[in-house]
């Protein structure tokens, strides 16, 4: 079996009133769907962004892209990274996320800003965010 990955930042378009609950939603139908799927990854909201790693068979990966790039709760969908991998950084979720977060804001802000002037180091900030987020205790 293949082993995909996918990382994208892309723009809220769920407004402030809605965004905690669309969010929760959002996870929530995520656990049940990756499960089936055999997806497993991660979630960060900001308020105002979204970045995301999915990460599975490269079949499940492809569709959930193509469900996610449709999603009309966000726009401005940036590729981050994506490919082949050796093995899974969330190895036990079918989707991480700890709710909205001032700090992944900063960040994320901070990497939408810098991808078109420095892209090489806008992947490994999030790249390490990810990481950072996969190790976090529960």
């Amino acid at each position: 079996m293949s082993l995909e990955f996918w990382v994208y930042v892309s723009r809220s378009r769920l407004s402030a009133d809605e965004a905690d609950t669309a969010v929760e939603n959002i996870v929530r139908v995520s656990h049940e769907r990756n499960a089936a799927l055999g997806i497993t990854g991660a979630l960060l909201h900001s308020g105002t962004r979204f970045a995301q790693r999915i990460e599975g068979p490269a079949e499940a990966v492809a569709e959930l892209k193509s469900s996610i790039l449709a999603d009309p709760r966000h726009d401005g969908v940036t590729t981050i990274a994506g490919g082949s991998c050796c093995e899974r950084l969330f190895v036990d979720w079918t989707l991480a996320f700890s709710g909205r977060s001032r700090f992944f804001g900063q960040i994320l802000e901070a990497v939408v800003l810098g991808a078109e002037r420095q892209e090489h180091e806008v992947d490994a900030a999030i790249a390490l965010l990810f990481s950072e987020f996969a190790r976090a205790p529960e």
